[in-house]
Order: structure tokens, then sequence, then C-alpha cells
């Protein structure tokens, strides 16, 4: 249950994870009239409602009620404490999963935009991992390319060598961020066709 609060209903409520409600009427705060919530007492045995608030970093993210009967005793409070802290990590995760997909997804639709092709370096294995789009440019499957930095360097042409090693100099000795150049790389057919790279630096190693 996704519940909106203001800031100031949460400092107020935030410490009462776990509310006790003695009946229906209580529980809805009002909204169920006395006369019906004694008829549903005497249907069910329900007698008392159990209010959990899941609160995480001051944000109320939702709630859970449990019911008990008159025969039941109540659980430990520390016990339902617990369980309502665990229970907002895990709708916080729940949230950031969603947003994460909501960013791919966005991020898949601009690349299939550009048709531009992906590909993720390590240099400190020399791992060099690219998509389908990317083998398509130059005529291969993605499954066809070596995993490796050097399946991309002897597919550029020799003149263009220079230029690419001196972008790549500025970015791993110079901690730039931003790698970019032109030049061009042999196609699967024997011809070579001009591609412009770039690339972001994610992390730096600890020796560098």
């Amino acid at each position: 249950l996704e519940t909106p609060v203001s800031r100031e209903e949460v400092v107020e409520k935030k410490d009462q994870l776990v509310i006790l409600f003695p009946n229906l009427t209580a529980a809805t705060m009002g909204r169920i009239p006395p006369a019906l919530s004694n008829a549903f007492h005497r249907i069910t045995g329900v007698d008392r409602f159990i209010l959990i608030q899941h609160y995480l970093l001051d944000r109320l993210y939702g709630a859970s009620v449990i019911a008990m009967r008159a025969d039941q005793p109540d659980p430990e409070k520390e016990l339902l404490e617990f369980y309502a802290s665990l229970s907002a990590t895990s709708l916080r995760r729940i949230e950031a999963e969603e947003i994460l997909k909501r960013e791919q997804a966005r991020l898949t639709m601009v690349i299939e935009g550009t048709q531009a092709g992906i590909w993720e370096w390590n240099v400190e294995t020399g791992e060099n991992r690219v998509d389908q789009r990317w083998a398509e440019i130059i005529g291969y499957r993605e499954e066809e390319i070596t995993p490796h930095i050097e399946a991309w360097k002897e597919r550029i042409h020799p003149e263009d060598m220079p230029v690419v090693n001196e972008a790549l100099e500025k970015v791993l000795h110079n901690h730039k961020k931003y790698y970019g150049v032109d030049f061009r790389m042999k196609h699967k057919a024997g011809h070579y066709v001009w591609v412009q790279s770039k690339g972001k630096v994610n992390t730096w190693g600890a020796n560098d």
C-alpha cells in the first residue's frame, strides 16, 4: 500500500511502526460505524487489528495489517518492528529495481534510435565486450568477435593507429574522463568503414 504523507506526519509517526487498533471502527478511522464493526466481530471472530508501518529513511513505503481473533495472542512487538524495517528495505529495493528497469528501457530506445554499437573495455584484464549492433557495423555477428581489446585493435586501419593511440593515451595517462576519435575499421568483407568511437571512464583502478 503506497501511502503519501507529509514530512511532518512522518516525523510524528516514524517511531510508531506498530499500532494496535481495538476494533474495525478504530482501524478505519471511524469510516465503519460501531454496529458494523460489532457484526464483523461476531461473524469473523476478529476483535483487533495491528497496523505495521514500513518506514525507511523517514519515508513511509507502505503498511501491512494483521487481523487478530480473541483467542490469538499478540505477536511480540520487537518481531513486528523487525518485520516493518525489513519490509521497508525490500520495498525500497523493489522501487529501485523498477527505476533501473525504466532507465534501461529508455537507454535502449536511445541506443536503437541512434543505431550505435556498444562496447565495454576492462583495461586491467583486456576484456572488451561488444553488442550485436557493434559487430554488425563491421559485418560480423556478436559471437564472432573475440572479447579482447586486441581483437579491436587488429581491425583498425594501420594509418589510423597513431590517432587512436593518442586518444587513448590522453585518457589513460592524463586521467581524462571522456574518449573520442574517428578512424577506419576493417569490415568482414575486406573493405574499411569509418566509425566514430566514444567512451567514458566508469571507474579508475587503485593504481591508476
